[in-house]
C-alpha cells in the first residue's frame, strides 16, 4: 500500500477536503437563503442537501472541463464520488440532527454503503478470463498473460493476487498494454510489482494516456519489461515466428504508412499480435 503520507495520498485527500469544502458551503448558503425566504424547515434541508451540494461540485466540473485531458476527466469524476459519497452522507447527517429527523439517516447509510462497495468490495473483486484463440500458422500452444489499466494508488492485495495467478499460468509472454499508476510518486512499488511477473520468453509493454512521464530506459531495466512502442518483438514458437506489434499513443499520428512500417517488418512472421492502449486506432 501506499503510505498515506505520500505526495499523491496527500494531493487525493486536498482534492476530498476542498470538493467537500465546496459542496457543504453551497449547501449551507442554500439553507440560509431557503429559510429566510420563509420556506418550510424540511423543503430548505432537501434544497440544501441536494441542490446546494450538486451545485458545490460545478466548480471541480467545470476545472476538468476545461483542462479536457484525461487528468480533467479523473478530477471530474473523483468531485462527483467524494460529492455522492462523502459530502452528500456529511449534510444528510447534519441535516437529520437539525431536523430531529432519523429518516435522513436512510439516504446517508445508502451512500455509505455505495461508497463500501466502490472502493472495498468491488476493488477486491478479482476476475480472471481465460481464452483459447486459434491462430492460422502457430504450429505449438502459445500461453499469454495480459493486463491492462492498474492505475493504482498503492498495491493491494488484489493487485499481489492477480500477480500470482498470472506466474502460476506459467505464460510464454506477458503483456501490458499502458496505464501503470496514477502518479509519478508511485513509481519504486509500481515498478518493484511488476518487476515480480515471470514469463518464460517475454515481457512486453506498450505505453497508456498516463505513462508520459516515465523514462523508456529506466521502466526496462527496473521491471524486465521490453516498452515496445513503435517496435517489433518477433519470438519463435514450435518452428513459427509470432510477432508482436507495439502501437504507442504518438504512433497514431503517425498515420496508416507507420502501421504498414510496423506490419512489414513482422512480415516473415507466421502470425501477428497488435499491442495497443487503444486497440481501435491500431485497428
Amino acid at each position: 500500500m501506499t503510505p498515506l503520507s505520500s505526495p499523491f495520498r496527500l494531493t487525493l485527500i486536498a482534492f476530498d477536503l476542498g470538493i467537500c469544502a465546496t459542496a457543504l458551503f453551497f449547501a449551507w448558503r442554500l439553507l440560509h437563503l431557503s429559510r429566510a425566504r420563509g420556506e418550510k424547515r424540511v423543503w430548505a434541508l432537501s434544497a440544501a442537501v441536494v441542490a446546494g451540494g450538486g451545485a458545490g461540485l460545478v466548480p471541480w466540473l467545470l476545472l476538468g472541463a476545461v483542462d479536457g485531458t484525461i487528468w480533467g476527466f479523473c478530477l471530474a469524476a473523483r468531485a462527483l464520488w467524494t460529492g455522492a459519497t462523502v459530502a452528500a452522507p456529511l449534510a444528510a447527517g447534519v441535516a437529520a440532527l437539525r431536523s430531529r429527523r432519523a429518516l435522513w439517516l436512510l439516504p446517508a447509510a445508502l451512500l455509505l454503503a455505495l461508497k463500501w462497495l466502490g472502493e472495498i468490495t468491488e476493488p477486491a473483486d478479482l476476475e480472471i478470463q481465460r481464452v483459447t484463440i486459434e491462430v492460422a500458422g502457430l504450429k505449438s500452444p502459445v500461453r499469454v498473460a495480459h493486463f491492462s489499466d492498474l492505475q493504482t494508488d498503492g498495491i493491494r492485495p488484489v493487485e499481489l493476487r492477480a500477480r500470482d495467478a498470472a506466474n502460476a499460468f506459467e505464460p510464454d509472454v506477458t503483456v501490458f498494454t499502458g496505464d501503470v499508476m496514477n502518479h509519478l510518486s508511485l513509481k519504486a512499488p509500481v515498478y518493484e510489482y511488476l518487476e515480480g511477473f515471470r514469463a518464460r520468453r517475454a515481457k512486453l509493454f506498450v505505453g497508456g494516456d498516463v505513462d508520459g512521464g516515465l523514462s523508456r530506459k529506466e521502466f526496462e531495466a527496473a521491471t524486465g519489461f521490453e516498452w515496445l512502442d513503435g517496435r517489433v518483438s518477433t519470438l519463435k514458437f514450435g518452428g513459427a515466428r509470432l510477432a508482436f506489434l507495439g502501437f504507442g499513443l504518438l504512433d497514431y499520428r503517425r498515420g496508416a504508412s507507420f502501421a504498414e512500417y510496423l506490419v512489414r517488418r513482422a512480415a516473415s512472421a507466421a502470425a501477428r499480435v497488435a499491442l495497443s492502449h487503444r486497440p481501435d486506432p491500431a485497428v
